[in-house]
């Protein structure tokens, strides 16, 4: 008897995933996007002893220094920030505790920056974590991780056939996804050992590794085939000749 399927949300099937991932192996941190910034997400994490660091919404609610605020209501007052330069962008950044009625007492981060010899900085983010003994900024260099994540999956989609798989079993599926993980690392590799591949666009990786395939099969054709090649190529102007 076949079972049926059972409907579950994202944050349910977030939870499942985080689940199943600690019994192999307890993360130090785990950053986490604004989608999932809820009470049982991070109970959870509690409950099991893990740090996080959660990006949170605009709109959400926390009193501090007694009074109800507004996260997008407090950046516009947001004074006595602390900057520093990471890359080509320069940062501003300043935490408080605050006090959120769905888990407590937590760290608040909020971050802006702006591109080095640009004036606008961009919208303010926050960030909402249980680390209370690092910096600042090392709650942001650590949140930042997590657009490698994003990156991935995009370039994975759009150039290496991520979502192009039309398989329905559940083992093909995860050996579609092992491959196309295995040629993204791979032309990662690449890129860090070919001096000239660092500063280019995974779709130009991907078509330099098509033309040196391309040009070295057809190369080697030729070479293997060589006489084959010559002698088709004389008869056909004998043939032409004689015409």
């Amino acid at each position: 008897m076949r079972q049926s399927l059972v409907f579950k949300t994202k944050v349910e099937m977030a939870m499942d995933i985080l689940s199943k991932a600690i019994t192999f192996h307890k993360p130090s941190i785990v950053l986490i996007d604004s989608w999932y910034c809820t009470q049982e997400i991070i109970r959870f994490l509690e409950e099991n002893g893990i740090q996080y660091i959660i990006a949170t919404k605009s709109n959400r609610i926390f009193r501090y220094r007694n009074k109800t605020r507004k996260i997008s209501e407090f950046t516009s007052e947001i004074q006595n920030t602390t900057p520093f330069l990471k890359d080509e962008y320069q940062y501003q950044i300043k935490s408080v505790k605050a006090y959120f009625e769905d888990f407590g007492e937590k760290r608040l981060v909020f971050m802006r920056r702006r591109k080095k010899g640009t004036k606008e900085y961009e919208d303010w983010n926050a960030l909402i974590t249980n680390i209370l003994d690092v910096k600042d900024e090392t709650i942001i260099l650590s949140y930042s991780n997590r657009f490698c994540i994003e990156g991935f999956h995009k370039e994975a989609k759009q150039h290496l056939g991520l979502g192009k798989s039309q398989l329905r079993k559940r083992r093909g599926v995860v050996k579609h996804l092992h491959l196309v993980a295995v040629a993204y690392c791979l032309l990662k590799c690449a890129a860090w050992l070919k001096k000239g591949w660092r500063n280019i666009s995974v779709p130009e990786m991907i078509r330099n590794v098509k033309d040196y395939f391309e040009r070295n099969t057809l190369i080697k054709v030729i070479q293997e085939n060589k006489k084959n090649i010559v002698g088709a190529i004389t008869e056909l102007f004998a043939h032409n000749r004689k015409s």
